[in-house]
């Protein structure tokens, strides 16, 4: 009988357990889908930054200008650097599909819907 008592507490302590553990899983994903967004974002400014100190004033990026392969390069080897060391490219651990955007303008997404975190925020 204590056996089966003991068995029964502790069958209904890992079936509380393990929706908490799914659970937080998931919102960690989706906090770094959302890291990894304004990491891209951050890295387009960088870009574009860059790009236009080492231009001549006539030839200078418009913030609605295309991406280029350079660019995404670029782009790519900013977010290879950071903590979290990751390729724009890569699907979110979420699952998600991560797309850069067209423009410097346009901010990166993720398909599951994920937000931009603010990495101001993340700094403090």
């Amino acid at each position: 009988m204590e056996l089966l008592l003991i068995l029964i507490l502790f069958t209904s302590a890992v079936g509380m357990a393990i929706p908490a553990v799914l659970s937080s899983r998931r919102d960690a994903q989706a906090r770094e889908c959302s890291i990894r967004l304004a990491v891209i974002q951050d890295a387009k400014r960088e870009v574009f930054e860059d790009m236009n100190r080492l231009l001549p004033p006539q030839q200078r990026l418009r913030i609605t200008d295309p991406l280029n392969p350079l660019h995404v390069d670029r782009i790519a080897a900013i977010t290879l650097q950071t903590p979290w060391r990751f390729h724009p490219e890569e699907r979110c651990p979420s699952g998600g599909e991560v797309t850069v955007g067209a423009t410097f303008l346009d901010p990166p997404q993720c398909s599951d819907g994920t937000a931009p975190a603010s990495l101001e925020t993340l700094r403090r």
